[in-house]
């Protein structure tokens, strides 16, 4: 019965003519209300609406939605399941949100190939790194796609990868080199990737048989094309990119195409050389202090390697930020939702500033009530400056 619920609302999203729309429950009674309008203003038939929430904190920027043609998530489900030779007898598990293409797109796959999903979070909502485990174990799990942030859960609980598991694809944000070689140790086979809800899920991917050499070197799917422009960004072309954006401005329901000679300009920085593809971080987190350029995702990663180390548990609850500075131009703050004692604080700024270049050094730190995140816990930067900002 379960497999069938799931066969039927499958075809519903992936073969039907009509038009759904996918909203985070999170989102207010107002915002859903709205966006449901815009859908209803704004008619394309045989297409997905999933809502994408912005970086800034301007009421006007903060929600759109991303038209997402079925053909598109199948082309895309189609390419992803080449890339990891998915058939009938793969079984994932289901730990993502279904209102991001995250998730959505572990059930296009499984419809594509025929393959079976498994829901794996506890109570249905709530992630659980040991109930996740138990699922892969008593299911037989052979296929998973999991967020940075549940890697540093299953690493931190010293958890092995059970035998089955052949794949994890790990997108979202980006897994620091340190992470990825603590749970490969562990035996997880990840495959780091790099993606996007405008693409319908992945563009580029680490190989499954470059797993023993732990290559992850991300290579661009069959079904696209990817480039970098003049000015660094990543631009991709191919059979799964959106239709359009579309929000409400000034009470108006506006549309737009933002491909260009079927083209899309990324805001993530980086090279192309063939088919591998080569991420830099996004063009937000690239700044100037004292003249120098700093990219902070960079610097993301050497706060995290530190809190590995250090055995600290709530990785959520730490985020960098530049913040504008008279003097430099910018400087890097951190900020903590989580008091884990002066000594810890200390320990951790001290091997941080140790690890960095002097101008990259942290220069202060706040306690803030909230790191401001996407369904899939990527921080959203700039939202967080400007919430630090007001205060």
């Amino acid at each position: 019965m379960v497999q069938a619920q799931l066969v039927s609302w499958q075809n519903k999203y992936f073969n039907e003519d009509s038009s759904q729309v996918l909203l985070n429950p999170a989102l207010s009674e107002n915002e859903k209300t709205e966006l449901l309008a815009l859908t209803k203003q704004i008619e394309l038939k045989s297409h997905v609406w999933i809502a994408s929430s912005g970086s800034s904190s301007s009421a006007e920027n903060s929600v759109k939605l991303i038209a997402l043609s079925k053909q598109a998530l199948l082309s895309s489900a189609e390419a992803a399941n080449l890339h990891l030779s998915v058939t009938g007898k793969d079984i994932w598990a289901q730990v993502l949100p279904t209102f991001h293409v995250g998730g959505l797109g572990i059930e296009a796959r499984a419809f594509v190939s025929g393959s079976r999903v498994v829901k794996a979070l506890k109570n249905e909502t709530s992630w659980d790194a040991e109930y996740f485990f138990q699922i892969l174990e008593n299911e037989k799990v052979t296929l998973a796609s999991l967020v940075p942030t549940q890697v540093f859960d299953l690493v931190n609980k010293k958890l092995k990868s059970p035998p089955a598991l052949r794949a994890v694809v790990v997108g979202g944000a980006a897994l620091s080199s340190e992470l990825y070689l603590q749970a490969r140790q562990l035996g997880w086979p990840l495959l780091p990737s790099f993606g996007m809800t405008e693409c319908c899920s992945q563009i580029a991917t680490a190989k499954i048989e470059n797993l023993s050499a732990n290559d992850s070197t991300l290579y661009v799917l069959s079904h696209l094309q990817a480039r970098s422009n003049s000015k660094g960004h990543i631009e991709v072309s191919g059979k799964s990119l959106l239709s359009g954006y579309a929000q409400m401005q000034k009470g108006s329901p506006v549309f737009v195409d933002p491909k260009k000679d079927g083209w899309f300009e990324t805001a993530d920085m980086g090279s192309v050389n063939g088919d591998i593809l080569s991420l830099q971080g996004r063009a937000v987190d690239f700044v100037k202090i004292l003249g120098e350029g700093v990219n902070l995702s960079l610097l993301d990663q050497v706060l995290e390697k530190i809190l590995l180390e250090l055995q600290i548990k709530d990785r959520l609850g730490f985020s960098l930020v530049a913040a504008p500075d008279e003097r430099s131009g910018a400087k890097i703050v951190l900020l903590l939702t989580v008091d884990v004692g002066a000594k810890d604080l200390l320990e951790i700024i001290k091997r941080f500033d140790q690890a960095v270049k002097p101008f990259e050094k942290i220069r202060e730190h706040h306690f803030v009530n909230e790191i401001p995140r996407s369904s899939l816990g990527k921080v959203m930067r700039q939202k967080l400056l400007e919430n630090f900002l007001k205060k």
